[in-house]
């Protein structure tokens, strides 16, 4: 394939501020347009569509392989970014078959999209690292009397109580049109759809495998310019993420009681701000007293000082343990997951959080393993278990650390059986993260296991063998 077409800096700083960065297919108006013939027929939230799209659809890979798109994503997401199993063909039908009534949020309301895909939040809170992204496709040429997709900018960092129907946008686009947008942001179909055609939006998810080194887009300056807006101190911070430059301050003590104020303050982006300036700063303390507050929104805030503070959150952190509920257990994992390696000395504390009676802490436990742990020299032999675990979700993001550590699990005793029993488990995650991690780990009954799966469930879209090429409706 062609290189990819990079991010500049200019792009990039677009992406970190306002959740989304739009790039244009440059594959002829002939194949958007059969990409739009090939989608009409499917089931939006069908076996014959949805999840099934790519094996209904394959030729859409070829927009997904563009240059151009690849060039996006391996920006935003390092090279060794995946597509992820789940997606969906958002069809917005015209007003008198589809009206804007509540069915599957159709009536545009803003939202967050389904935490199952990605992470789940603590108390609500959103993520800001980007690990996971949307891409967003039009096959056809989408005007504003469409009902084209909206979002709200800059969303994708503020808490649920904080938005605003007021701050959404259309992303009217032409056949091609390619938006790649920050999984946590909030979104929703703009309007209804006042002409007599469908109106199909395809998105696919996709996932960072390791966080940041070094960038990965055109890179020339670090230089970020300080706008004064009250969400500064995440952007520069994020900057700094992308870059693999984000630093760990040194503690220290003392309060700036105007920091403080804004923390509890009630404008939502100030106290975000604020929350990164301590730490940024190195004052945890008042951090430390929001994040065990009863109010669950000063808790989420309070929580995104601790990135910036980076291996220095550690031991503060670590010491809320000491016979703290699984509640609080759930918080300190979901942030040092946050904090990503630099993180690294809580390690073995997160392994044995892995062992913990309540599944939900095993949960952010075991993710955050995946996360903190993915520059150790192998994984940890807990993961097996994990992956074995008889909660679904824990064996979910075990199987998800697995694909992360990839060839450091490889050596595991029985992490291929473990991974291979879960290819046939009932929930659709663990079998997709599991079919990721057999192939991750670079070894050939890895591989063999995944294939022989694949081979077995591959999806036919002719039911009668030697016919041409078409759908089967039929119920």
């Amino acid at each position: 394939m062609s290189d990819p077409i990079l991010l500049t800096d200019e792009a990039m700083k677009r992406f970190i501020r306002e959740g989304f960065v739009t790039v244009q297919s440059e594959l002829p108006k002939s194949y958007h347009d059969a990409m739009y013939e090939r989608l009409e027929p499917l089931e939006e939230d069908g076996l014959v569509g949805h999840n099934n799209l790519l094996p209904m659809v394959p030729e859409l890979r070829e927009l997904l392989d563009e240059p151009v798109v690849r060039g996006a994503l391996q920006s935003i997401l390092g090279p060794d970014y995946y597509l992820h199993f789940h997606r969906h063909d958002h069809v917005n039908h015209p007003e008198k078959v589809q009206p804007m009534t509540p069915w599957h949020l159709g009536d545009g309301r803003l939202h967050k999209d389904g935490e199952r895909h990605a992470h789940y939040m603590v108390d609500g809170r959103r993520h800001h690292a980007t690990r996971f992204v949307m891409l967003f496709y039009y096959p056809q040429d989408t005007t504003l009397e469409m009902g084209p997709t909206g979002i709200a900018p800059r969303s994708q960092y503020l808490l649920r109580r904080a938005l605003n129907e007021d701050d959404r946008i259309p992303l009217p686009g032409d056949a091609g049109t390619v938006m790649i947008v920050h999984f946590d942001i909030a979104h929703g179909r703009y309007g209804a759809n006042t002409t007599d055609v469908n109106r199909h939006m395809v998105k696919f998810l996709y996932t960072r495998n390791l966080d940041p080194a070094r960038p990965s887009w055109s890179h020339e300056s670090p230089d970020w310019a300080d706008s004064g807006d009250p969400q500064e101190p995440i952007w520069q911070y994020m900057w700094n993420w992308h870059r693999g430059a984000a630093p760990s301050t040194a503690l220290r003590s003392g309060e700036d009681t105007a920091l403080v104020e804004r923390l509890h303050g009630s404008n939502v982006a100030e106290a975000i701000g604020a929350a990164y300036t301590l730490g940024n700063l190195g004052l945890v303390e008042p951090l430390l007293d929001a994040l065990t507050s009863s109010d669950a929104d000063l808790r989420c805030i309070a929580g995104y000082g601790f990135p910036p503070l980076g291996a220095g959150a550690v031991a503060p952190l670590l010491d809320l343990l000491d016979g703290a509920d699984p509640d609080l257990c759930v918080q300190v994992a979901d942030i040092l997951g946050d904090i990503g390696p630099r993180a690294a000395d809580a390690l073995p504390v997160l392994i044995q959080l892995c062992c913990h009676d309540d599944p939900r802490v095993r949960h952010y436990a075991i993710e955050s393993v995946g996360i903190v742990g993915q520059l150790e020299w192998a994984a940890p032999v807990e993961l097996v278990d994990a992956i074995r675990d008889p909660d679904a979700i824990v064996r979910h993001h075990a199987a998800l650390s697995a694909a992360r550590f990839g060839p450091k699990a490889a050596a595991l005793p029985g992490i291929v059986d473990a991974l291979r029993d879960n290819l046939y488990h009932d929930h659709h995650h663990v079998r997709g993260w599991s079919i990721e991690a057999l192939q991750r780990l670079g070894t050939p009954d890895g591989f063999d296991a995944a294939l022989k799966y694949l081979m077995a469930t591959r999806w036919d879209h002719s039911h009668t063998s030697g016919e041409p090429w078409h759908y089967d409706l039929r119920r």
